[in-house]
């Protein structure tokens, strides 16, 4: 990584760190639960080549001491953090977000519509956009069928367990986490004291049907044709009130497609921030 450089910002009583690179529109790209900015590595030098790229740790993540327990934690923190990196910038950012950082990126632009000029999200994991009490019901049956034993193993304290059921479940595969790189399942393990703030969290702000009708910016949501029900359901309950949305599935990926394709990420993402 090149050219890349490692920055901090005072922000809530703590540092948000990221890297940058490149120069032009800014773009932040925004990492799931359980990853930090590493989980963008293949794609910075990508995006940089156009586009002045950022990718932070969120707030807890990365391998930065904590400022505090853990007790901040929550989506609205996160966004709140987001917000504080865009003004700091002094112009409007693209923002693109992948599953956690997904539900950041969302509420941000929500909350902060002037700081925002494209969303990009990739099966963001906030499930109170819902609307339809029968869509609900589907996608919260679904999300406890791949995050229950998850969550009975992080309550007994083996976090590795925990990590490893819920990626493997996540996405269908038993045997997925052992066949990570070594980089990624590093970052998983340097990023494990995040799961218990995580999983008690409190609920992301509610994200009304007013509210995204009201989000009068460029935004595409994209989901897997092979992913989980739960980001489907989620995914198109967000696009259906987008006065400027479109909704992207791509054929036969998942979940964990941006970073198991980083090309075809970045052309997505590409395609999206400078239409023909």
């Amino acid at each position: 990584m090149n050219d890349v450089k490692f920055c901090t910002l005072p922000v809530g009583g703590t540092e948000l760190r990221y890297v940058e690179q490149g120069s032009g529109s800014a773009v932040i790209l925004v990492h799931g639960a359980l990853f930090d900015h590493r989980s963008w590595v293949n794609h910075i030098p990508l995006f940089a080549s156009r586009n002045h790229v950022i990718a932070p740790d969120l707030r807890y993540f990365g391998t930065q001491e904590w400022a505090d327990g853990g007790e901040h934690f929550s989506v609205q923190v996160h966004a709140n953090d987001l917000a504080a990196l865009i003004r700091s910038l002094g112009k409007p950012a693209a923002l693109v977000g992948w599953s956690y950082g997904g539900a950041v990126s969302l509420v941000t632009a929500v909350q902060n519509p002037d700081l925002v000029e494209r969303l990009l999200l990739y099966e963001p994991g906030i499930a109170n956009v819902i609307s339809d009490p029968d869509e609900e019901k589907l996608a919260l049956g679904d999300r406890n069928d791949f995050a229950a034993e998850a969550y009975d193993l992080a309550g007994a304290g083996d976090l590795e367990g925990a990590a490893r059921a819920f990626v493997n479940t996540l996405n269908r595969n038993p045997s997925l986490f052992d066949d990570l790189s070594s980089e990624t399942r590093t970052m998983i393990q340097e990023n494990l004291r995040t799961l218990p703030p995580y999983l008690s969290a409190p609920p992301p702000p509610p994200i009304s049907e007013h509210d995204l009708r009201e989000l009068r910016i460029p935004a595409e949501v994209a989901h897997g044709g092979e992913t989980r029900l739960f980001f489907k359901i989620v995914a198109r309950a967000i696009h259906r009130f987008l006065p400027l949305g479109s909704l992207r599935v791509i054929d036969g990926v998942g979940h964990l497609w941006p970073g198991d394709d980083p090309a075809g990420f970045t052309a997505l993402v590409q395609d999206f921030l400078d239409p023909a």
